[in-house]
């Protein structure tokens, strides 16, 4: 938040474009006070493009997830504990969540992000029903790749 405003930036990852908006906070009230659209250009290695294909193609997301993947979910056994171990690529597919393909945002509450950050963490909330996922990238030799996937959900 810079100057009583939270920016929130709308990613459309089908659509060249990307949609900031300004929203001023007062009183524990937002209101939408303007909106800016950027047509993003590709570059290479874009992260917004690496997870536009990673959820859309199913052997390109084979290839670019760590194998072991990191798991982190809710032990089944006690609902108060964290378990965490391990998955291969075949059983993520067993636990794959859905996740967001047409739209993304970031609520930038006055932290760093920057395009070219070799790690990205997206966290994908439900509204009211518990629903909790982490998906943690990071690129190496300029290919991204899924390392880490937690799931806290309720």
């Amino acid at each position: 938040m810079r100057n009583n405003l939270l920016y929130t930036d709308l990613y459309f990852p089908k659509k060249p474009s990307h949609l900031p908006y300004k929203l001023p906070h007062l009183s524990y009230k937002t209101f939408l006070i303007s909106v800016f659209v950027y047509y993003c250009l590709p570059a290479k290695n874009r992260f917004v493009d690496f997870y536009t294909r990673f959820v859309t193609d199913s052997l390109y997301q084979s290839e670019h997830i760590a194998n072991p993947l990191q798991f982190v979910t809710i032990d089944p056994d006690d609902e108060f504990a964290i378990l965490e171990t391990t998955l291969d690529v075949n059983q993520w597919y067993a636990f794959r969540p859905s996740l967001p393909a047409d739209k993304l945002s970031n609520i930038n509450y006055g932290q760093k992000n920057e395009d070219n950050s070799n790690t990205k963490i997206l966290k994908v909330n439900g509204i009211g029903n518990g629903y909790s996922n982490v998906f943690y990238f990071r690129r190496r030799g300029g290919e991204w790749k899924m390392y880490k996937y937690e799931d806290t959900s309720i």
